[in-house]
Order: C-alpha cells, then sequence, then structure tokens
C-alpha cells in the first residue's frame, strides 16, 4: 500500500529539513510482458508492463513502476535512481 502524504512519512520529515536533494529512493523494477493492456491494473507501454522487484527480486509487488516514482516524487523525493533490474550487471549500460 501506497503511504498518504502525511508529513510524518520518514520522506516527508527528511525532505523538509534538509531538501528534497537529501531524499534519493532507487527504484529496481523489471519487465513484464503481457497479452493484453487490459490484462494487468498497471499502467503499460504497449504490452510491456515495468513493476516492481523486492527481495533481491524475488518478489513482484502489485504496483507499477511510474505508479511508485509518482508517489515517492509526491513525499518528498528529490532524486530518483531507476534501474532496470532486467540488465543488471550486463555492462550494456541500460
Amino acid at each position: 500500500m501506497l503511504q498518504v502524504k502525511s508529513g510524518k512519512s520518514s520522506f516527508e520529515q527528511i525532505s523538509r529539513v534538509y531538501g528534497n536533494q537529501a531524499v534519493v529512493v532507487s527504484i529496481d523494477p523489471c519487465k513484464v510482458y503481457v497479452k493484453n493492456q487490459n490484462d494487468v491494473e498497471f499502467e503499460t507501454i504497449r504490452v510491456l508492463n515495468f513493476v516492481l522487484k523486492v527481495s533481491g527480486g524475488w518478489e513482484s509487488q502489485r504496483i507499477g513502476a511510474y505508479k511508485l516514482t509518482k508517489a515517492v516524487e509526491e513525499l518528498g523525493a528529490g532524486e530518483i535512481l531507476l534501474d532496470c533490474i532486467d540488465y543488471e550487471s550486463q555492462g550494456k549500460g541500460i
């Protein structure tokens, strides 16, 4: 579940005291191909979806990468490192 902006989250408190540049979030989504965009509840790019992975990439969460990125930005993240887990350690620069 996404945090509702309340002024009490660590993102909001750190950003208020030190500035939003002090709140850096790293998001490692992975590609998920879907047959139909209506098959998933996330926003999709054509038939490609990016979902949030946790636990070292072993578990998927029921939130899309785009929605998570917008949520942490609204909570006060000043910098977001977005790195597709599918290309990790491949030296492709993506």
